[in-house]
């Protein structure tokens, strides 16, 4: 049993503030008890970290400690799997999730990642693995242990907002670009990116034609399509709104748009 005490909140979850300090226990369950009542007394949120050989143990083991620091009086209570002890991690995680919501039990899952103790690709990874859980619905809370903890920090937000979990900046949607793009796709992206980026929780698309744009642009709130040679339209949603826009002036026609929505903040 590896419990760990104030750890770093990543997600929506507000349960765990911030400092790290992590011991690993080895007492039985009389020794746990007194642990846990020491922590209810200092009211000290807790992260419990179990594994085991199979996913039925795991999580089992998981439900029985959370049970015992919630019935000792610890307020703050969260469980994770170890992802590098379990054949089927996420087998695992979603064993759990249904036992702790069956059981009743007030208690958060933090979905755990150490990419480099199981020889995964830390951009990929975690992605594939928390990324998917969090779209099922699973989890309250993110960690990735990277070397870098600022490199940590940005892929577990990352993922969140690939997710849809918490949103913490625009998103945009770009196409790949073919021989019907009449402006520099890429370069226009990044100068829309740079006026654009600081809109928590806005869409924004960037297409080359109008061929296909509209309908690759998804469910983006604006759309900036190019029209023909020079022009470019715009959109709100999937409904065209303006066209024949030199490209000159197609930048801050977008942000005025947009503010028209009411959807712009001042940069900090």
């Amino acid at each position: 049993l590896s419990v760990q005490v104030d750890s770093r909140q990543l997600g929506k979850m507000e349960r765990i503030p911030a400092g790290t300090d992590r011991l690993h226990w080895t007492g039985g369950e009389t020794a746990e008890v007194a642990l846990f009542h020491r922590l209810a007394d200092s009211g000290t949120a807790l992260l419990l970290e179990t594994g085991g050989n199979d996913a039925d143990t795991a999580s089992t083991t998981a439900i029985r400690l959370a049970r015992a620091a919630i019935d000792c009086g610890v307020q703050n209570v969260s469980v994770t799997l170890c992802p590098t002890c379990l054949p089927s991690p996420l087998l695992a995680v979603r064993l759990l999730a249904g036992r702790l919501e069956r059981a009743g039990l007030d208690a958060g899952i933090v979905l755990l990642d150490r990419p480099h103790d199981r020889n995964a690709d830390p951009r990929l990874g975690p992605g594939s693995s928390l990324g998917g859980l969090l779209c099922e619905g699973i989890g309250d809370s993110i960690q990735i242990a990277l070397p870098d903890p600022v490199e940590s920090h940005r892929r577990s937000f990352d993922i969140l907002q690939a997710a849809r979990v918490r949103i913490t900046r625009t998103d945009f949607i770009s196409c790949p670009s073919c021989g019907r793009t009449l402006f520099d796709l890429e370069e226009t992206t990044a100068r829309i990116k740079e006026r654009t980026s600081h809109l928590k929780g806005l869409k924004i698309a960037i297409m080359g034609c109008i061929v296909n744009g509209p309908g690759e642009m998804a469910d983006a709130d604006f759309g900036y399509v190019g029209w023909g040679e020079d022009k470019i339209a715009l959109f709100v949603g999937m409904e065209m709104v303006e066209k024949d826009i030199p490209t000159a002036e197609a930048d801050d026609r977008l942000v005025e748009l947009i503010k028209s929505h009411d959807k712009w903040v001042e940069p900090a």
